[in-house]
């Protein structure tokens, strides 16, 4: 977010590093998930009831609602042990 606030593209976040833990060196690799539509069926302001209700049973601590076309949903993030 950080980053966006400073006018960089969602399309352009994505972050890689290399760390050593226990002796063994690993590769992280993360691309930022922009909102699109289709996620608004599940994760827009205008849920049916029935959304509402099982989103809350599934996620009751996350924010999961109230997001637009757009906006940073999560990332996807890739480790890989480096041999």
């Amino acid at each position: 977010e950080h980053r966006m606030q400073k006018g960089e593209s969602i399309e352009q976040l994505d972050f890689a590093e290399i760390i050593e833990k226990d002796n063994a060196f690993i590769f992280r690799y993360m691309k930022a998930i922009p909102t699109q539509g289709i996620c608004l069926s599940c994760h827009g302001d205008k849920l049916s009831s029935t959304v509402t209700k099982k989103l809350h049973e599934l996620y009751p601590e996350d924010k999961v609602t109230g997001f637009k076309v757009g906006d940073l949903r999560g990332a996807f993030t890739i480790i890989r042990a480096i041999d």
